[in-house]
């Protein structure tokens, strides 16, 4: 793919930005006629498609015009930060839209649909073909371009204005010859309402180009296709196209937008009606109902049954989708489907890296407890994703959690795992200091500053802060992107399993017990954070180890009283039917919990003067409360699990898509005996510690699993067990104990989260 230079920049608008790019290394950019795109690499953005611009008598080279959205999903902005010079990463040229040779032509543009018309009346002018060329827009300060229009093409323009002069579809089609050639770019409504009066008057010869994604129905509900010959039947969830189902489900398909401008992947319909979503059917062939665009288009009738092209027929489920680029929403949903996953999402070190860029930006993260930051200066570094962190106490007891950064070089500022920093932080490169909520505080001569734009800059500012922190109950949550899902949106009754962990000391607070145990190991996270709610393994995978010390001590004679080595070790070979009863309760946003009824925690001999402790606190009634709720393990998507009965959090960085660090932290209950936290380091170091018995188990697991989905035989792996139909994730649920409902809620949050600022 060529690499590009960002040779100018000019302004055209206070939105729209004029962009020219030249070849880096010098060498002949390839060709390309009036219509054409190329697509840019905006690495965490993802790729953008732009039209490229040609005027009368300008130098070559790749010009574009970018309309920076606000509200848009990060591609306009990464355009718009791009300084000269910069170099990115295009593909080719790629026409959709190219010219036909009828004349006379009509061009019609709304808004920055405008680009590629302008290209369209360069080259009509230069063959001497006759046009004429109309733009329409909100108002005459948004609409870029008009003076060198006018200037350009004379009385070939006309421009229109929605608060001026709003243009009369109807009147502009109907004055245009029968053979006209019409071509449209701008918004959907736009198109629609184009088409219709250009039908109406009695146009056939109709192009459209749009610049944005179809909008969906209102009714975005799940319904099943039917494939005719084959007689495979996929469900449709919303949110996903049928392209998108089929493919995943192994049918090899023809299509090119996903956009429903081009028309390629038009598929006939024999059975059901058709939710038309697309720009490029006619509305007699709408009201027909006998075709659809499969790539936007839905279903108003509970079932459809499609005819496939015959170059697809014949297709079984086993075969695999094409290999692709990962990067935009539609390549992300592919990778799941009702009940299976593809192995991309584990091993794939671009989705890896998506996941550090949108999955870890979106979700709320754990970052670490009050405890380890309980005096003013305190700091303690981890990371969130793969972005480096302080969590710090500053001087009026709140705690901020930081970008590990200085603004100016980038140098980390603190490498330390934890430490007292004082009153303020100090770079070892070049001296900045900043405060603990991050405020710069002073610079080494700044007078070198002076008259400089530094304090317009966000450098000026300090150490930037994450997006939003909450600290509930002492645990500290942060968001890195700075608008989002609110804490209380995105966890909601979930907080019950802290609050009874929280609960359980009787001063109704918890503090770090030293540091955690961590433990390397050679698999992606996603596979520790299913592992916590799986319930069908343990006494498969476990009973090298836990079975074999259950072995022991019935040779020995089942004596009592029992060691607590041995509660907690001998639960883990406890039947299906223990687990199945068990029960698993899931929430929405990925969050989720073995042990509603029961767990393995729940037969512990009671610790001598533990319930006196705790009545003393909350009355008897609470305290039995508290104590009967046994839950086992208690994810929070993304990546750590709770055990209120032992409590532990377990934390699974991602270190890459097949490394993960594991750390286990234990937390003493304020108020109560020390034989509590006596137990709790001992459950962490006999099942989750380098040296555990256990824990070896899960990791050979893992590691097997790893090595495993390199294998070309299946590319799907599978998370079906107790899935009877479509699932609704939004509310919470309670299921049989050896369900993978909350594996299939985790990816449902996942899709979700991965997607949230993608296109």
């Amino acid at each position: 793919m060529p690499v590009l230079r960002l040779h100018s920049i000019d302004d055209v608008t206070d939105r729209i930005r004029v962009m020219r790019f030249v070849s880096a290394d010098g060498e002949s950019l390839p060709e390309y006629s009036a219509g054409a795109h190329v697509e840019f690499d905006l690495g965490a953005a993802g790729t953008r498609a732009y039209s490229l611009i040609d005027w009368p008598q300008v130098p070559q080279g790749y010009t574009v015009a970018v309309q920076r959205e606000p509200q848009g999903d990060g591609g306009s902005r990464a355009m718009h930060a791009l300084a000269v010079g910069d170099r990115v990463t295009a593909t080719a040229p790629k026409n959709d839209f190219e010219l036909g040779g009828a004349d006379p032509v009509l061009l019609l543009a709304g808004g920055i649909g405008i680009t590629p018309m302008i290209s369209m009346a360069t080259a009509l002018q230069a063959a001497g073909r006759p046009f004429a060329l109309h733009y329409t827009g909100r108002s005459a300060a948004a609409m870029g371009f008009v003076d060198d229009l006018r200037a350009a093409f004379d009385e070939a323009v006309t421009v229109y204005c929605d608060d001026a002069n709003p243009l009369d579809l109807g009147a502009l089609m109907a004055a245009q010859a029968p053979q006209t050639a019409l071509y449209i770019c701008g918004p959907r409504g736009m198109i629609e309402a184009a088409r219709t009066a250009a039908t109406q008057a009695g146009l056939t010869d109709i192009n459209v180009e749009l610049f944005a994604t179809p909008e969906g129905q209102a009714q975005d509900r799940p319904f099943e296709v039917e494939l005719a010959g084959s007689g495979q039947s996929f469900t449709i969830p919303p949110g996903k196209s049928i392209i998108e189902v089929l493919e995943a489900g192994g049918v090899d398909l023809t299509y090119d937008c996903q956009r429903g401008d081009c028309g390629i992947c038009r598929t006939e319909v024999l059975e059901g009606v058709p939710d038309h979503c697309d720009v490029v059917l006619t509305e007699a062939e709408r009201a027909a109902g006998n075709v659809m665009q499969i790539c936007v288009s839905r279903a108003k009738s509970e079932r459809l049954v499609l005819k496939l092209r015959e170059a697809r027929a014949g297709v079984t489920a086993t075969r695999q989708p094409k290999a692709r680029r990962r990067g935009g929403a539609a390549d992300i949903r592919a990778l799941v489907h009702a009940g299976q996953v593809h192995r991309d999402v584990y091993t794939s070190a671009e989705v890896y890296r998506l996941e550090m860029q949108h999955l870890f930006r979106n979700a709320w993260v754990f970052v670490g407890h009050e405890s380890q930051t309980a005096q003013p200066g305190d700091y303690y570094t981890t990371q969130i994703g793969d972005q480096p962190v302080i969590q710090v106490r500053h001087s009026d007891g709140e705690i901020h959690v930081l970008h590990n950064r200085c603004p100016h070089k980038g140098t980390k500022i603190a490498i330390d795992r934890e430490g007292n920093t004082g009153k303020f932080f100090r770079c070892p490169y070049h001296a900045w200091s900043f405060k603990t909520d991050g405020c710069l505080l002073a610079i080494p001569l700044a007078k070198g500053y002076d008259n400089t734009a530094l304090n317009e800059s966000e450098n000026a500012k300090g150490m930037k802060a994450v997006g939003a922190v909450r600290n509930y109950r002492g645990f500290i949550f942060a968001r890195v992107a700075e608008e989002g899902i609110s804490f209380e949106a995105y966890f909601g009754d979930s907080l019950s399993s802290i609050d009874n962990m929280v609960d359980r000391a009787p001063a109704g607070r918890l503090e770090v017990a030293g540091p955690p145990l961590r433990y390397m190991h050679k698999c992606n996270w996603k596979m520790l954070v299913e592992n916590q709610t799986d319930t069908c393994h343990p006494m498969v995978a476990h009973e090298s180890s836990a079975g074999t010390a259950v072995k022991i001590w019935e040779e020995m004679g089942n004596p009592e009283p029992r060691p607590a080595a041995m509660q907690i070790i001998a639960p883990f070979m406890s039947p299906y039917e223990f687990f199945e009863d068990m029960g698993i309760r899931t929430w929405p946003n990925g969050h989720g919990h073995t042990g509603v009824n029961m767990s393995i925690h729940s037969d512990y001999d009671a610790i001598p003067g533990y319930f006196e402790a705790l009545t003393e606190a909350y009355g008897a009634a609470r305290a039995k409360e508290i104590l009967d709720e046994n839950r086992h393990n208690t994810v929070y998507f993304p990546n750590i699990m709770v055990k209120g009965p032992i409590q532990q959090l377990r934390n699974f960085i991602p270190l890459g898509p097949d490394k993960t660090l594991v750390e286990s932290y234990i937390y003493r209950l304020v108020g109560a005996p020390d034989e509590l936290l006596a137990r709790t380091a001992m459950y962490n170091r006999m099942i989750n510690a380098p040296t555990s018995i256990v824990g070896h188990d899960d990791l050979e697991m893992y590691e097997r699993a790893q090595e495993g989905m390199m294998s070309d035989g299946l590319e799907w792996v599978d998370i079906q067990r107790l899935r009877t139909g479509p699932e609704d994730f939004s509310a919470e649920a309670i299921e049989n104990g050896t369900t993978e409902r909350q594996m299939r809620n985790q990816f449902d949050a996942w899709l979700t989260f991965m997607t949230a600022d993608m296109q």
